[in-house]
């Protein structure tokens, strides 16, 4: 698909892997939740006929009954005031079995075939992590999502409450033990597990991590944020701090090799959307790579 309407910023996103000249439907629901968060639009699921290399509205194809489908295509609504779209912009319809070449990917498909890269995703309280994580392992269903903090509540992994930091002592030891009998002392290596925590030191075994990501976030968005959770102005003072003196990236680099250690800056909504592109092209290519070793 072309737009016609002067959205370039639309016609570079259009990536999709298609096998034949119809979008398959796990591909279509990828696909738009890739592009919702590339550029911020609002997908709309409806059926209609693919006539190739002619221009129609979404709203003309709409009205149209299915005559070879039904065919999976996109429509949407607009939630960016710069860049206009609505159901009335003209679309120049091209599908080509070639452009699968240029997918972000069917993670369906890719790991049934690849193997997906190991991730931790650590940072001071507050920079995003978690809500980082969640959105990137709705998008990639192949993604397995390790909370520490819920897990270590699940299966009672907590010690005594520190008076002086004002949270519970984490049992490193069990979630250490637990990790590793779960997932790194299985028969088949792990994959695609996406571990979030503020301590990159929480992984058992270092060799099975393909990458380490650090989330980032500038003082005055970090204190607002953990003024939100009702931290005291204590906590809050100790989370900046190590946010300043970047505990958490310092941690990372002694523990892993510097190659795979990467820093990120998450303070908007835009860094978000950016920061969950750029790992779904990260994995992808990781994954890549990978399959011709």
């Amino acid at each position: 698909m072309k737009c016609t309407s002067g959205s370039n910023w639309y016609c570079s996103t259009i990536n999709m892997a298609l096998a034949s000249d119809s979008l398959n439907l796990h591909d279509y629901c990828t696909y738009i939740k890739q592009l919702k968060y590339c550029i911020g639009i609002s997908p709309m699921h409806f059926t209609g006929t693919v006539f190739r290399g002619v221009h129609m509205s979404l709203s003309e194809i709409t009205a149209m009954e299915s005559q070879n489908g039904p065919f999976f295509i996109p429509s949407f609504t607009s939630t960016s005031k710069s860049q206009p779209f609505s159901k009335n912009t003209l679309i120049h319809i091209d599908i080509s079995p070639e452009w699968a070449k240029l997918s972000i990917g069917s993670w369906e498909s890719m790991s049934a075939t690849k193997q997906l890269p190991n991730i931790v995703i650590c940072g001071t309280p507050g920079v995003g992590k978690s809500r980082l994580c969640q959105e990137l392992c709705s998008i990639n269903k192949s993604l397995t999502y390790i909370n520490v903090n819920d897990l270590a509540k699940k299966e009672k992994f907590l010690l005594e409450y520190d008076e002086e930091n004002e949270c519970q002592i984490l049992d490193d030891d069990a979630v250490h033990d637990y990790l590793d009998n779960e997932y790194f002392q299985k028969s088949s290596l792990p994959s695609g597990l996406i571990i979030d925590y503020h301590s990159a030191g929480i992984v058992p075994d270092s060799n099975h991590i393909h990458g380490v990501f650090v989330i980032r976030c500038c003082n005055d968005k970090l204190y607002n944020r953990l003024k939100q959770r009702n931290y005291s102005e204590k906590k809050i003072e100790q989370n900046i701090q190590s946010e300043i003196f970047q505990v958490c990236l310092d941690e990372a680099q002694e523990l892993f090799d510097e190659n795979i250690v990467h820093e990120i800056i998450n303070e908007t909504e835009d860094d978000l959307k950016k920061n969950i592109e750029n790992l779904l092209k990260w994995i992808n290519q990781w994954s890549s790579n990978d399959s011709t070793k």
